[in-house]
């Protein structure tokens, strides 16, 4: 659910460009570039493995590596064939049965994909030995069964509406398959440094916090990518990145920074996307830490924010104020009757900080990632909540160290930017018991809505559902556990060789094999 690709301002726009372009004109004849798509990221991730990431680099880089039992389009959010060619529900809602394709190879030679590789996924993400980051959307699976190589029946412990999106090329990323005889035979760390799909590329080579490099999988079981290489370059700087597209050094990249956006909007050879999506960032409040665990603390917090504002000098028009109960327009359930869009009160705010009788000024810090964009806006939040009597430091880490701190126990709070699904099972599963870290990324240690998020999915009827929907918007816009504080748009810089090219604004990975590239 954790996308964030966004490039940051903060290095040498014409060194670092300079290396790009250097390592752009070596390594080959004449004309091998052209069959070279260079995508820009601003890490090279964390793992390489479904189950243990949440970042958008690695999203990126495995959608390209594995495939998924479904696959939701990238333009329509239309879920159609992908491993699996057709599905059936039970009329209990409970056994979901999958038809399979046949003739999928593995890469690295592992065989023919089957029902046990599937089965092997899902049983490997439900236990909790493997620490799965997605076991709470896996042990809605009570088991998977193969009454055949090409047929997999899930069977639920409950009827689960939103099921079918568990299943698809988005996180919660327990859609992707991984293949049992290559983690039988290469184990945890194997698989780290040989990740084994069945997509239409496979790993070359890895420079961590350099570059990632995919080639074209010859055994792939669909339309031939008209690209021979995919190169991952990693810029952190979103000036260079921009400078990089137009050059042609680079020819895609997500920069989320509005600023760059306005800049290049009109610039011969650049084409910016920019795409509604379901992308949200927020400030978990760590309700272990105190003055936070009292409700008023954090109400006030939320009115404390100048949200036009923010949205205004950050998204430069690309986006709009959160809401107070988190889920968002496009989301199943969403209900703007209990779950309005935040506002700006800081007179409410000091009200109710006085009301909680805490002394003043209260002191802490919180987390952010290390791009312009979301230190500007830290920045603005740190400033906002000062005016009230709250004085939190803003830190931008970069992701290695960010990862680690933001889930201590100690600290306060933490920025998290996401990307989500239509349905909204994963977004409020985060926000449960079993998502306390180190397990997940529930920073607030929040539990109260854990019953509740229980309920809407097993509940039975669409109708039955939204009402548990809109009590668990209620309660986060009165609990105040996290603070959206504004739904962007997805940004991307595409140069002008590039055809083909569809961003898939769901946390999902864009679709690179469709892509085709003229001639430099």
């Amino acid at each position: 659910m954790l996308r964030r690709v966004t490039l940051a301002a903060r290095w040498s726009a014409p060194l670092v460009l300079a290396v790009i372009l250097s390592a752009a004109g070596t390594g080959g004849p004449a004309g091998a570039a052209d069959t070279v798509l260079t995508y820009a990221l601003i890490s090279t991730g964390t793992s390489k493995i479904p189950a243990y990431t949440t970042t958008g680099e690695d999203t990126e880089i495995m959608a390209q590596i594995y495939d998924s039992v479904l696959q939701a389009d990238a333009k329509t959010w239309k879920i159609g064939p992908d491993l699996a060619t057709a599905y059936t529900t039970s009329s209990d809602g409970k056994t979901w049965t999958f038809t399979l394709r046949k003739g999928v190879k593995w890469q690295g030679g592992y065989g023919d994909f089957t029902c046990a590789d599937v089965q092997f996924t899902w049983d490997f993400n439900k236990d909790p030995a493997n620490h799965s980051f997605w076991q709470t959307q896996a042990v809605i699976v009570d088991n998977v069964a193969c009454p055949n190589p090409y047929t997999a029946e899930f069977h639920l412990s409950a009827p689960f509406q939103g099921f079918i999106w568990s299943v698809v090329n988005i996180e919660p990323s327990t859609g992707w398959v991984l293949c049992k005889a290559a983690w039988d035979k290469l184990g945890r760390a194997g698989y780290e440094k040989t990740p084994i799909g069945t997509g239409p590329y496979m790993l070359k080579s890895l420079a961590p916090s350099q570059e990632v490099v995919l080639v074209r999988n010859p055994d792939y079981w669909g339309p031939k990518p008209a690209v021979d290489e995919i190169d991952f370059k990693v810029i952190t700087d979103s000036q260079t990145a921009a400078l990089a597209v137009k050059t042609g050094a680079v020819d895609i990249v997500g920069v989320n920074d509005p600023v760059v956006a306005t800049q290049y909007e009109h610039t011969p050879g650049v084409a910016v996307i920019a795409k509604q999506a379901l992308r949200t960032d927020y400030l978990e409040l760590n309700e272990m830490v105190k003055p936070f665990d009292d409700v008023k603390v954090r109400q006030a917090m939320r009115y404390a924010i100048d949200y036009r504002g923010l949205v205004a000098a950050i998204l430069r028009g690309f986006g709009t104020p959160g809401y107070a109960g988190i889920l968002m327009p496009g989301q199943t359930g969403f209900d703007p009757s209990v779950n309005p869009q935040n506002t700006y009160d800081p007179a409410k705010a000091r009200q109710l900080l006085k009301e909680a009788g805490v002394p003043l000024p209260i002191k802490g810090f919180f987390t952010t990632y290390n791009d312009t964009p979301d230190i500007n806006a830290a920045q603005f939040l740190a400033a906002n909540f000062a005016q009230v009597g709250i004085e939190l430091e803003a830190r931008p880490l970069e992701r290695g160290t960010l990862v680690q701190v933001r889930i201590a126990p100690t600290t306060p709070a933490a920025v998290i930017g996401n990307a989500l699904s239509p349905d909204p099972d994963g977004f409020i599963g985060a926000f449960t018991g079993k998502q306390i870290p180190p397990a997940g990324l529930n920073i607030s240690r929040y539990t109260g809505a854990d019953q509740l998020f229980q309920m809407q999915r097993e509940v039975a009827g669409a109708a039955a559902r939204k009402r548990i929907l809109r009590e668990i918007q209620q309660r986060f816009a009165t609990d105040v556990p996290v603070i959206e504080y504004y739904v962007q748009k997805e940004i991307f810089f595409v140069n002008s060789r590039v055809h083909n090219y569809e961003p898939f604004v769901l946390f999902g990975g864009d679709p690179l094999a469709k892509v085709t590239l003229a001639a430099k």
